[in-house]
């Protein structure tokens, strides 16, 4: 019976531990409603995402959204009907990846939005007290939750 104590106390601080040191590890992000931090799939056509900061320079490890200058949001699929040759003389299907929206922050809570190729414009207001919704993604070591608060269109 004591034994039997001891093993459940051990497996109990030992529960704390991971749940302590699993916080640690844990990036909770505030970031528009209108981005995905995974590409979104549509059949074999992706959307992806990809961060700018001021000078224009695209950010691969973003550790701070609020610092994002602007987000494009891309198209991107394989054209069958189109072949390249490689250096190495190997053919492969053409890569398409094309802008087709473009968010420009205009201020701490004002976002400016560029549909292309119609060049349809827009301005969006942001309303961080309201949660849309919230995506988790992890990995065995780390994991990013990403808050996502509404953005509204501004009528004028």
């Amino acid at each position: 019976m004591l034994r039997f104590s001891y093993c459940s106390c051990l497996i109990f601080f030992s529960a704390i531990s991971f749940e302590e040191l699993h916080a640690q590890f844990t990036t909770t992000y505030a970031v528009p409603e209108f981005f995905h931090y995974q590409p979104q799939y549509s059949r074999d056509t992706a959307f992806v995402f990809r961060c700018y900061d001021k000078k224009d320079s695209i950010m691969t490890n973003v550790t701070d959204y609020d610092n994002v200058y602007y987000y494009s949001l891309f198209k991107e699929y394989i054209d069958s009907f189109n072949i390249y040759k490689d250096p190495d003389g190997s053919r492969h299907f053409l890569p398409v990846s094309y802008i087709v929206r473009r968010y420009d922050r205009l201020g701490t809570n004002r976002w400016m939005t560029v549909q292309y190729p119609g060049n349809k414009y827009s301005e969006l207001k942001d309303d961080r007290s309201v949660t849309v919704r919230t995506d988790t993604v992890g990995s065995a070591d780390t994991t990013k939750i990403f808050r996502c608060y509404r953005t509204t269109m501004v009528q004028y």
